[in-house]
């Protein structure tokens, strides 16, 4: 500080006084060592901020996004089981809060790499629940955004492994609302889509058949 190469804020808050000191600074590290430096940073901002559960307390959306992206850096080397379980649902916070700011390509990222924490061996069986809101959020997300393939993918993890049909119904509609549903432009494929899905969910609707129907319509047009 004396020197002028740092500068307080305030009593807990010092930073670089120049972009250039920052750098040069940095570059006295190794790129291993730069990460695991950020990656303990992360750690202690997680200790200081967050409460029971991990509900975070006193900071703002730049401040939560800032501690996951950090913690985020160190991932591959973290092999506590419980702490990459704690880190995937850090990154769920952090889906959550993109979201809500119409950011949907970053929670994309963030519920891919809350996805990538899991044990894929074992997550649906000993997660269920947190799996089926990561799984079902990340295919609305997709879905916002036109990511088809990503969202088919989504979509299929929570087919595969969901365990009743109403587990699976926001990746349906998220699938259904990309596909189009348009009865004006006879769209059937997606039609009988949401046909079957409903008499999986117990309702017997009765059915026109299409191509009687547009008879009908074109004599009602003739006369």
């Amino acid at each position: 500080i004396e020197e002028g190469l740092l500068e307080r804020l305030s009593e807990n808050i010092i930073k670089f006084s120049h972009d250039n000191v920052h750098q040069a600074a940095m570059r006295l590290f190794s790129d291993e060592e730069c990460q695991q430096m950020r990656f303990e940073i992360g750690k202690k901002l997680l200790d200081h901020y967050c409460g029971e559960n991990d509900e975070f307390i006193d900071i703002d959306d730049t401040g939560l996004f800032t501690c996951v992206d950090l913690l985020n850096i160190g991932k591959e080397r973290i092999k506590d089981e419980d702490f990459r379980l704690r880190l995937a649902k850090l990154n769920y916070k952090a889906v959550v809060r993109a979201a809500s700011f119409s950011a949907f390509i970053a929670a994309i990222q963030y519920a891919e790499t809350s996805i990538s924490l899991l044990d894929k061996n074992t997550m649906w069986t000993e997660n269920y629940e947190f799996c089926l809101e990561l799984h079902n959020t990340l295919a609305e997300m997709c879905s916002y955004c036109g990511q088809i393939e990503r969202l088919s993918s989504s979509a299929k993890e929570v087919f595969d492994n969901s365990k009743t049909i109403e587990d699976q119904l926001r990746s349906h509609f998220a699938l259904l609302e990309r596909g189009g549903v348009d009865t004006h432009t006879g769209n059937h494929d997606v039609i009988n889509q949401i046909f079957e899905l409903i008499k999986r969910l117990g309702v017997d609707v009765p059915r026109r058949n299409t191509t009687e129907s547009k008879a009908e319509a074109s004599k009602k047009k003739t006369f």
